[in-house]
């Protein structure tokens, strides 16, 4: 039926980094406009994002990828140094991709201020593919190497242990234990022959 399509919604769900890397090289031309939200759904969920994305793509064409934060190293990876000016630390950010540019400057995101933004940002007329404005977009950097990739994800990783807090705990517990074991022997001994 006609009412299911309309509430249908399509909204791409990238499950690695390549197909990230793919959705993102797919921009280069002009008809290809991409409304990308990265949400934590356990710490801020956005429970209207299927609404966002229906009106979206009725009223501008854009379509929605939906990615869920925190994501696998290697698609943060991909995502955070490819659009360096997105921030990893926030809980939700939507930006808007086109010609291997992205705006970041979506801060409501109620259906009608998503739209309207869009039709700011996007030119009205795709067939000669105007530019962009430069003050509003950045230019996505190029893919990364086989070797890059290796390096960040497993710094990436690395980060996220430092981070933990059990190990911080762990380390605490062990520092505190070393030092109640020098007093302990060293008290030992102030009492011994060795003292003498």
């Amino acid at each position: 039926m006609w009412i299911n399509d309309l509430d249908e919604v399509k909204i791409a769900i990238p499950q690695n980094n390549t197909e990230l890397d793919d959705l993102l090289r797919s921009t280069i031309n002009c008809s290809a406009k991409l409304l990308v939200l990265v949400n934590n759904e356990n710490k801020c969920p956005l429970l209207y994002w299927n609404n966002i994305a229906r009106t979206v793509h009725m009223y501008t064409g854009v379509q929605s990828v939906y990615l869920s934060a925190p994501l696998p190293a290697a698609m943060s990876v991909t995502l955070y140094k490819r659009l360096p000016l997105l921030d990893e630390s926030v809980c939700r950010q939507m930006f808007l991709v086109h010609q291997s540019s992205y705006s970041v400057l979506f801060q409501d995101y109620t259906p009608h201020a998503v739209w309207e933004w869009i039709e700011i940002l996007l030119p009205n007329n795709t067939e000669e593919c105007p530019p962009l404005q430069d003050t509003m977009w950045y230019s996505i950097l190029t893919p990364l190497t086989e070797l890059q990739m290796i390096y960040f994800s497993g710094e990436h990783d690395l980060v996220k242990l430092e981070h933990n807090q059990a190990y911080v705990l762990v380390g605490i517990t062990g520092g505190v234990a070393v030092i109640a074991l020098a007093i302990s022997i060293f008290w030992g001994l102030n009492g011994s022959a060795f003292a003498n």
